[in-house]
C-alpha cells in the first residue's frame, strides 16, 4: 500500500504556478480539518493576501461549490476570478438570473435570504462565505445549518474575525486551521508598509456623542461631521497633506462625501470624484474611471471603497469617518496594502520581495487618521491596528505621534521605548517600596508544626509560566488547572468571543485533556 504524505508535505502540482507559500499552506490545512470530520472552519488572511485565489483553488474538481459573497457587487468579481483559475462558468443566483446546476454557484446574501437558498439545499458539497465576519445573524447561522444538515461542508473567509456587535464567530466555526495576522504579512512583505499620520482635528470633538455597544450613532456622527467648522477644517487637512497620486477619503454618509468634495474642488482646486452606494451606476463607474486614470488624484466615497475593492494604485489615505470598531478600521487599511501588478512573484525570497517593493512605483503609502486626544470616545486609529501591546502604552505612542508622519519601524521603536520606561518605573517603585519596608519596625509571631516527609504534599506549587482563564468565575486559574471543569473550557471556546489566537490556546487545552483521559484507559 502506499504511504500517504501528511497535509503539510503534499503539494498541488495543477495549481503551484498560481499560489503563494502561505496560500498552498492554508488550503492544505483547511482540508486537514475537514479530513478530521470538522464540518465549519474558518480561514483569515488579512487584506491583499488573497482570499478569493485560496478559496477557489481549494475544492477538488468535480466538487459543487457554493460561494455566498457580502455585496452584489462582489458577485462579478468572483465569476471572474472561478473562471480565470478553474476555467468554469459559474452559474449566478442573483435578480432574474439561474443557478442551472454548474460546478460553481455564486450569490450574495441579500439573495438567497429568507427562501432563495433552499433551492441548493442537498445540492452543494461545500459553502464558501467571503467575507464571514458580514451578515453573521441568526438568520444567516440557520441557513448555514441547514447546509450542513444536508451535507455540507462550510468554509468561512475573512480578514476580520472579530465583530463590533461583540457576537463570536466561533460558537459557529468548529475549527481556525489557518490564521495569518496583519503584522506578519506586512513583515514578510507580501503587502505595502504604511506611514502613519496622525491628526488632531480640534473641532473634532466626540465627548458628546452617545455612549453605544458597538460604534458611534450614525445620526450624531453626521451632525457633528457636516458641522461647517468640521467640514472646513478636514478639508483644509486633505488639501495640505494631498500629495501622491491616488488618494482615498472615507466618509461616513453620503451627505458628508458630497459637501466635502464640493468644498475640495471650489476652495481648493482640487480635482476630486465621489461615489457612494446608492449612486447612478453608469455615474459611478465615470467618477471611478477619473480616479483610476489618475485624471482625478483624489476621491471620496461612502460604501463604495470597501470590502473586496482592489485597487493596487491606491497610495494615500483619509480617514473622515471615525470608528471605534478594529474591523471597520482594518477594511480601511486594506485599501492602501496591495502592491502594484507584477512586482512580486511567487518565487521571490523574503528578500526579494523588499527590494522588488522598494524599487516599484509604490514603495509605500500613507493613512492619515483625522481624530482628537478625546479619551471619552476614543476612535480605533491605525498605530491601535499595527501595534500590538498594553492599551496604556499604545496611547502614550499615539501622542507622541501626533501630526508626525511614521513608519511602522519608527512606531515599533516608540512602542519598545514606552515599554522599558514603564518597566524602568515599575522598578524604581519597587525599589522605593523596598525602602520603605526596610524602615518599618514590626512585631512578628511565628505559626510552627512538625511534618513527616512522607506526607502527602499540601503546599501550593511553585509559580510556573502558563496561559490562564480570561474570565469568568475561575478568571485568573492556570487554563490546565483540575479545578475547572472541561465543561467549561467547552463553553468557553463555543461563547466566549475568542481571537483566533485564544481560541486555539483553549481548543489545545481540550485536546490535552482529552489525550490524557484516553491514555489513562
Amino acid at each position: 500500500m502506499p504511504m500517504v504524505r501528511p497535509y503539510a508535505e503534499q503539494h498541488l502540482p495543477l495549481f503551484d504556478d498560481h499560489l503563494r507559500p502561505y496560500q498552498r499552506d492554508a488550503i492544505l490545512k483547511i482540508r486537514s480539518s475537514f479530513a478530521r470530520g470538522n464540518k465549519a472552519v474558518m480561514a483569515v488572511l488579512p487584506t491583499g493576501m488573497g482570499k478569493t485565489r485560496t478559496f477557489t483553488i481549494l475544492p477538488r474538481d468535480g466538487a459543487k461549490i457554493l460561494v455566498i459573497c457580502p455585496q452584489i457587487e462582489l458577485v462579478g468579481q468572483t465569476v471572474a476570478s472561478i473562471k480565470a483559475l478553474r476555467r468554469r462558468a459559474a452559474g449566478i443566483e442573483q435578480a432574474g438570473n439561474r443557478w442551472e446546476n454548474e460546478e460553481w454557484a455564486v450569490a450574495c446574501y441579500a439573495t438567497l435570504l429568507p427562501e432563495r437558498y433552499k433551492k441548493f439545499l442537498g445540492k452543494v458539497d461545500l459553502v464558501i462565505v467571503d467575507e464571514c465576519d458580514d451578515k453573521f445573524s441568526l438568520a444567516f447561522r440557520s441557513m448555514m445549518k441547514e447546509f450542513m444538515d444536508h451535507g455540507a461542508r462550510v468554509l468561512g473567509v475573512t480578514a476580520t474575525p472579530f465583530r463590533g456587535d461583540k457576537s463570536s464567530l466561533f460558537g459557529f466555526y468548529e475549527d481556525v486551521p489557518f490564521c495569518m495576522e496583519l503584522r506578519e504579512a506586512l513583515d514578510e512583505c507580501w503587502l505595502v508598509r504604511p506611514k502613519v499620520f496622525v491628526h488632531r482635528v480640534k473641532s473634532v470633538d466626540f465627548s458628546k456623542l452617545s455612549k453605544t455597544r458597538t460604534d458611534y450613532k450614525p445620526e450624531e456622527l453626521d451632525a457633528l461631521l457636516t458641522s461647517e467648522q468640521v467640514l472646513h477644517d478636514i478639508a483644509s487637512l486633505i488639501d495640505t497633506h494631498h500629495k501622491r497620486s491616488h488618494g482615498v477619503v472615507f466618509c461616513g454618509s453620503v451627505r458628508q462625501s458630497q459637501m466635502l468634495r464640493d468644498l475640495l474642488v471650489t476652495r481648493h482646486g482640487r480635482k476630486v470624484s465621489c461615489v457612494w452606494g446608492t449612486q447612478k451606476p453608469e455615474e459611478r463607474e465615470a467618477e471611478m474611471a477619473a480616479f483610476r486614470s489618475g485624471a482625478n488624484s483624489l476621491i471620496v466615497n461612502c460604501n463604495v471603497l470597501g470590502r473586496g475593492v482592489d485597487i493596487p494604485e491606491i497610495n494615500e489615505i483619509f480617514n473622515a469617518r471615525p470608528t471605534k470598531s478594529k474591523a471597520r478600521y482594518l477594511q480601511v487599511l486594506g485599501r492602501g496594502l496591495r502592491s502594484l501588478g507584477g512586482v512580486l512573484t511567487n518565487g521571490m525570497t523574503l528578500e526579494e520581495r523588499r527590494a522588488a517593493i522598494a524599487a516599484s512605483a509604490k514603495p509605500d503609502w500613507v493613512v492619515h487618521d483625522i481624530t482628537n486626544t478625546c479619551k471619552f470616545h476614543e476612535p480605533v486609529i491605525a498605530i491601535d491596528v499595527l501595534l500590538s501591546g498594553p492599551k496604556e502604552i499604545i496611547d502614550k505612542v499615539k501622542e507622541q505621534n501626533e501630526d508626525k508622519e511614521a513608519d511602522l519601524g519608527e512606531l515599533d521603536e516608540a512602542l519598545a521605548e514606552a515599554v522599558e520606561e514603564q518597566k524602568e518605573q515599575e522598578r524604581l517603585a519597587r525599589e522605593e517600596e523596598k525602602k520603605r519596608r526596610a524602615g518599618l519596625v514590626v512585631s512578628v509571631s511565628f505559626d510552627s508544626k512538625q511534618r513527616d516527609l512522607f506526607d502527602r504534599a499540601d503546599a501550593k506549587s511553585p509559580h510556573v509560566r502558563t496561559f490562564r482563564m480570561l474570565f469568568g468565575k475561575y478568571k485568573g486559574y492556570p487554563i490546565s488547572s483540575p479545578d475547572i471543569p472541561d465543561s467549561y473550557i467547552e463553553w468557553v471556546i463555543e461563547k466566549g468571543r475568542l481571537t483566533p489566537y485564544w481560541y486555539q490556546v483553549y481548543i489545545k487545552e481540550l485536546e490535552r485533556r482529552q489525550a490524557k483521559k484516553s491514555a489513562a484507559v
